[in-house]
Parts: structure tokens; sequence; C-alpha cells
């Protein structure tokens, strides 16, 4: 499980199916010889979502909004040489209140899986821009750390929320062993929620009096502190201290496959310090001071137009070690996930960073029905918490102030059943805390064609008053949305 952003890690589940789908970089097996290039094969895919608030009764909420992503890839080969282009396009737009005021939107172009593989020396070879899956879990795997995130749009997000980063890969097999390493040389930062953002930790309910700061803030200015808030000291081109991992697993084991996998990398989560500005900015709104929050965001703006951002960041370096396995049985499938960093970077309430050890782990359980099914438990465990230490999202508002180690289990259930000949599909996936925090996320889709699909849902979510729930339960929405294949 990903601490960098619990709140909205899980909510991910719900743009998955039951049983997710293994990104895979590139062809592991040779392919004829001809000696011209295959017709390239060319494929695009469009989804337009539109969504409105059920539960907009807070100032500065994004009301309705509409997320547009397009994939475009073409992909060919020339006897065991295989080539593929990918580009994806981002396009949201947000407004806060149902006339369409207080509006903003961005384009983000960005590139798509972008490799190259071919086989050399018995090993496949694989390089390019990847998107690199390890583990058995689909969401709540420690071994999955090399490939970032993007959580700016909650359970919206999709496949999107995985990006794909410039990396060598290698896979063979040693009798029983597969073996698999990652080289990565360029670090790229995942993309985080802050400001202007219902998924970051500013959430316009995350407090019970905010005032309404969009008399003054520009919502522009919130979306570009959402998309460059730091000053960044983050490792680039540094063949000296790359990125990696190595991944080995036994198979098949009968019914059954172990895997074992270490990584090195740059945590997720940024370690971060504040301009004078944003501090007090923290401080008023520990202390629900309206005033002090408002002084302090015009101090803010007047710093971002001298090129001052609120926050500096820091990567820290950590290690993962994580084992995996799943056991299969007619149409069972049972997966574990544990893993273990000595070193991980946690965001506190006060919105400041601290360092931890964290164990995490997973057990699962999947059925390929009818209908499908995926459910299990998954937990974080934060060591050496200290007394004047407040982890946020993970620690109980109530927590006492002492030393001690915090335990967040989560379980999580995602059904699909599909009727009229696989036409309507019926999804509802379901998260709950061991605190009481919920989510529910029914959904109804029907496929018109192969290509043409509408889903209709709703998003809800709960829970005591200062845990997660209660934090984004003004998220509550109802969506529909129109995807193309072809």
């Amino acid at each position: 499980m990903r601490p960098v952003a619990l709140a909205v890690a899980g909510l991910l589940l719900c743009a998955l199916p039951a049983r997710a789908v293994v990104f895979v970089s590139g062809p592991t097996t040779e392919a004829p010889a001809p000696h011209d290039w295959t017709t390239p094969e060319v494929g695009f895919d469009l989804s337009v979502r539109a969504a409105m608030d059920t539960a907009f009764d807070q100032p500065g909420e994004n009301v309705v909004s509409l997320l547009n992503r397009a994939h475009l890839h073409v992909q060919t080969s020339k006897g065991s040489l295989h080539l593929r282009l990918g580009l994806r396009l981002r396009w949201f737009a947000t407004a806060q209140s149902l006339s369409l005021a207080k509006r903003w939107s961005e384009v983000e172009p960005t590139p798509g899986e972008s490799w190259v593989a071919f086989p050399a020396f018995g090993v496949d070879w694989t390089a390019g821009l990847l998107d690199i899956s390890w583990g058995e879990n689909p969401v709540f795997a420690p071994a999955d750390v090399l490939t970032p995130v993007d959580l700016r749009d909650g359970p919206a997000a999709g496949r999107d929320a995985r990006l794909v980063i410039p990396a060598v890969r290698a896979q063979s097999r040693i009798g029983l062993l597969h073996w698999d390493a990652a080289f990565l040389p360029v670090f790229v930062p995942s993309k985080l929620p802050l400001f202007g953002n219902d998924w970051g930790p500013f959430v316009p309910g995350r407090a019970t009096a905010l005032p309404d700061l969009s008399k003054w803030v520009d919502p522009t200015t919130l979306a570009y502190f959402d998309s460059e808030p730091y000053v960044t000291r983050s490792p680039q081109l540094d063949l000296t201290a790359p990125q990696g991992g190595v991944r080995l697993t036994l198979r098949p084991l009968g019914p059954a496959e172990l895997s074992v996998t270490w990584a090195e990398v740059f945590d997720r989560q940024p370690r971060t310090t504040f301009s004078p500005a944003f501090e007090s900015f923290t401080r008023a709104l520990s202390g629900n001071d309206q005033l002090g929050m408002l002084d302090a965001l015009l101090r803010i703006q007047e710093d971002e137009s001298q090129g001052i951002a609120p926050l500096s960041a820091e990567y820290v370096r950590t290690r993962v070690f994580a084992l995996d396995g799943a056991v299969s049985s007619g149409k069972l499938r049972f997966t574990l996930d544990a893993g273990y960093s000595p070193t991980r970077v946690f965001p506190t309430t006060d919105l400041h960073t601290v360092l931890h050890p964290l164990a995490s782990g997973a057990l699962g359980l999947e059925y390929q029905g009818p209908p499908i099914l995926a459910a299990g438990i998954a937990t974080d465990a934060v060591f050496d918490v200290g007394a004047n230490e407040k982890l946020l999202y993970l620690d109980a508002p109530d927590v006492k102030p002492e030393r001690r180690t915090v335990v967040l289990p989560l379980l999580y259930l995602v059904g699909t059943e599909k009727l009229f000949d696989d036409r309507l599909a019926l999804t509802l996936t379901a998260l709950a805390s061991s605190r009481g925090d919920w989510l529910a996320m029914p959904q109804a889709s029907w496929a018109f064609t192969d290509q043409q699909t509408v889903q209709a849902g709703a998003l809800l979510l709960d829970g005591p008053t200062g845990g997660i729930g209660w934090m984004y339960h003004h998220n509550d929405e109802a969506f529909v949305t129109y995807r193309l294949a072809l």
C-alpha cells in the first residue's frame, strides 16, 4: 500500500477489474524473422467523464468536472525486433458552481508506453518508457514501487494513475526460476494533489469553517500550486545513484508461484520544508484562524509572482524488500503480498513530513465467476512514531500522544456481474477501514458495440469525524462516462 496517499490509493480499486491487468512492457518470445517491418498496428481509445458533486456544501469545492483522456499507440515489428510508440492526452475542466462560475481547465499531453524490445544472449530486453508492475495485488502490492503514480484525479484516473518511466528491463528464465531486472537512470516524480484539488490534503471539508478563498485567490493560482508546488531538489540523470530492482519468481510450483523482490528507489512522497508564508498558513489552518489563512494565502500568491514556491522538496532514497505469492485452484486464486522498508516518508496532520520504517501486507481472494469477485485485506504498520507526531490519513483523530506503532487495516471488495450477452455490466466497489471509514462505488455500463460503452455510477464515502472518509466525504458524486476504443 502506498502511504503517500492512503486516502486515494484504495480508491483506485474503483477503476480496476476484479483481476487487474498486469502491464507488460514488451514480448518475451521470439517471432519469425521476416525481412520487412510488419504493417503498423494502430490503437486509439477515448474516454469522456462528466461528474457532479452530490454533497457540495463547502465553499471553494469543485462542483462539476469534465475529464477527457485519449490514448494513441503505434506498434510494429521486424523479425524479433518490436517497436511501440505511445501518446496520452489529459484534458480536465472544473467549476465551483453549477453556473460554471470560478472555472478553469488544463490540457496535458504526455508520452505513453514507448519501447523497443528484442532478445539477445538468451535474455528478453525492453528499453524505453515503461510501466513496470511488480507484486500480486493490483493496488496494495509492496513490491510495486518503480512506477510513479498520478493521484490528482482520484478514482477517475484508472490506468492513467500509473505514469511511464525511462527504464531498461531484462527478463529470462533458468529452469523454474524466472528473473526480472529493471534499471531506471532518470527519476520521474509522482503527481500528488495539493492545492485546488478535491483529493489533496487541503480539501475544503478538512476544517469546519474554511473561508471562501475564491474571492481573493484565483482558481488558476491554486491550479498552479497543484502543478508546480515545489522547488525540488530531485535526482535527475544521475548514474551514480540510479533506481532499480530485481525480482525472482519460482514457477510453476504446481498451482503456486512465489516471488521475492529487492528494489532501491526514491520514495514517492517527498520530504518537504515550507516557506514562511506557507508555514503561517498551516498554523492558521490548525487553529481554524480564517483571517490568518487568508493573509497567508495572499502572501503565498505574492510569493508566486516573485518565483518563490510555497514548499521545497527533497526525495529520500530507500530500499524495499518484498515477498509475494499466489495459489490457483479452479476459478479461485489466493494472493499474498508482504514488504518492508527501513525508511519511508509520511506526511503529518500539520503537513510536515517524518521518516519511519514501514511494513505492508495484503491478502487477497479472486474468483473468476461469473460473477467476477475480488476481496481482501491490506494493512500498513508504521513503526516508532513519536509522541508529538500525528500521521495524516493513518492516525486516528483521537490518538494518544505517545510513542507507538500505527496500524491501519483496510477491507476491499470488487464484484462484477455481466448480463444480456455481456452487454450490461454491474459493478460494486467497496472499501472500509478498521476505524469505520468507508467507500462505495456502484456502476452500470452498457456496451452498444465492441467499441462504444456508456457507464453511469456514483461515488459515496464517509466516516467518523476527523477520519479519512469524513475528510473526503464532500467528494460524493454522480458521473457518466463514454468510452470509445478503436
